[in-house]
């Protein structure tokens, strides 16, 4: 993960504090989709887009870094 990283110029600890942040917002948007629930404002829907966006960017790491060692899921 250093090395990704490293190529974009974040902290390892930077990258793992969003995907924290990433993990807990998906958790709530699917808890919230589960009961049918919508945003109430723009700014809502909008931070409801960064954290599934952050979602894809961290799994995209994940594998890029799986790839990079050789591991294949």
């Amino acid at each position: 993960m250093s090395d990704v990283c490293r190529r974009h110029s974040i902290a390892v600890s930077q990258f793992y504090q969003w995907e924290k942040h990433a993990t807990k917002g998906a958790l709530v948007a699917l808890r919230q989709a589960k009961r049918g629930l919508k945003p109430t404002s723009p700014d809502t829907a909008l931070q409801t887009e960064v954290q599934q966006l952050r979602t894809v960017v961290t799994k995209l790491s994940a594998e890029n870094l799986h790839l990079k060692k050789g591991i294949l899921r």
